[in-house]
């Protein structure tokens, strides 16, 4: 094991104004490596500085007009390398695609269980580097790739039933990572969240739990008396 050392990281200062005073702001981190884990904690400062300013650049939707620009309930989103937007409509059950400047291209798959088709999709769609587009479908257990055409390449089976509004993570390298109950074998209280790393080809490579914390959460218990009357105590 190689020793563990503690690396202090920060960017050149950053000047900016607020209410007429002018603040130095950089982002500070400590790095910690222990063996082939490197973590990284953040101890001061900000890689945006002070404040941060939003800016609309673009807006795909209307009030009254075609079905494809109306949206009842978006349930994940997603943008492509090339600036193609997907989104996922719970409302309407429909993957679509708009060009990078707002107009409807595509609909991808439909509802079901055959392939392309969808049941519950979640909070989990993401585009690769090669453009292939990933929508997590709990619903079929799946995660099924579509190339930015709309067809459908592969499912890549997930083992995991339940929705999420957790999104999946994608690195420069194409690996996928998706957050998810490590141990469903066990009761539901049980269950340990973790992250389930895919490959660029859609194979689990590795899993990494999420980290415990040393307190205990509040909890809600609730009984039945025997005289079937709902006991409630909360600890």
């Amino acid at each position: 094991m190689k020793p563990a050392f503690t690396l202090v990281v920060a960017l050149p200062l950053v000047a900016c104004t607020v209410d007429g005073v002018v603040r130095e702001s950089r982002w500070q981190a400590v790095v910690d490596t222990v063996g082939d884990t490197i973590t990284i904690r953040t101890v001061a400062g900000s890689v945006w500085g002070d404040t941060a300013e939003l800016v609309s650049v673009l807006t795909i939707g209307v009030l009254d007009g075609p079905d494809e620009y109306i949206f009842g309930d978006v349930r994940s989103l997603a943008v492509a390398p090339d600036g193609s937007v997907y989104a996922y409509d719970r409302h309407v059950r429909r993957l679509r695609k708009y060009s990078p400047d707002g107009w409807y291209l595509d609909t991808f798959g439909r509802e079901g269980g055959g392939p392309g088709e969808y049941r519950n999709p979640d909070g989990g769609l993401a585009v690769l580097q090669d453009g292939r587009v990933l929508l997590r479908d709990p619903g079929n257990t799946r995660i099924t790739v579509y190339a930015p055409d709309g067809e459908c390449l592969s499912t890549w089976s997930t083992n995991y039933p339940f929705s999420s509004s957790d999104p999946l993570f994608l690195d420069t390298a194409g690996n996928s990572y998706a957050i998810q109950a490590l141990n469903l074998q066990a009761p539901p209280f049980e269950w340990r969240r973790g992250i389930v790393i895919r490959g660029i080809d859609g194979n689990p490579r590795d899993t990494v739990a999420l980290p415990t914390w040393d307190h205990e959460p509040p909890q809600l218990i609730a009984a039945a008396s025997p005289a079937n009357e709902a006991v409630k105590t909360h600890r």
